[in-house]
């Protein structure tokens, strides 16, 4: 019997099975009339990466993946933590999320999609005082559905910079009795 031929449904099978190179346990099964329904029914049976011997010769299937229930739609098992950083510096955002591969993902700034950001984690550009208090959220998506992340909030703070002597204070000399006055200019 080779593929795309009739059998008779009273024809014992005996397939044998393979993952890769390697043989499989045999499966012995038969078939009869009255097991699937009435004489005369058509049966469709999906075999992938099966091949079928006897009646002069063999056949392979197509190797595959069998079809795998009913895809799950996306949930987010770790959302996207709120950042702080100094001005100048970057943010990462990270999510981590389930679901039926593919899983797609798009990064949103107050609700705006930003273009190219579509992984599982973001970096900003280098911050400036306009960042601070942005919102950050994530689409996940995929076949079955779509969920969005918490928003994660991000701290701009100033760059402390350490204190710098412009100008020292001047020596003075008084005389016994009247008041010194010492000036510095600092910045930072």
């Amino acid at each position: 019997m080779s593929l795309g031929q009739s059998a008779h449904p009273d024809v014992p099978l005996a397939p044998r099975f393979s993952r890769g190179n390697s043989a499989v346990k045999p499966l012995n099964a038969s078939l009869r009339s009255g097991h699937a329904g009435a004489p005369g029914t058509l049966l469709t049976l999906l075999l992938l990466g099966l091949t079928l011997s006897g009646c002069g010769g063999s056949d392979s299937s197509p190797s595959s993946q069998p079809p795998v229930g009913n895809p799950v739609a996306p949930a987010i098992t770790t959302q996207p933590a709120s950042q702080t950083v100094s001005t100048g510096q970057k943010a990462t955002f990270t999510v981590t999320a389930t679901g039926t591969a593919p899983l797609s993902y798009q990064w949103q700034k107050n609700g705006t999609a930003i273009g190219g950001a579509t992984a599982a984690s973001y970096t900003t550009p280098a911050t400036t005082a306009a960042d601070n208090g942005d919102q950050f959220t994530v689409v996940v998506s995929n076949a079955a559905g779509s969920v969005t992340s918490s928003a994660a909030a991000l701290t701009v703070t100033s760059v402390l910079v350490a204190p710098t002597i412009t100008r020292q204070p001047a020596s003075q000399t008084v005389s016994t009795g009247q008041k010194a006055t010492f000036t510095v200019t600092a910045t930072g």
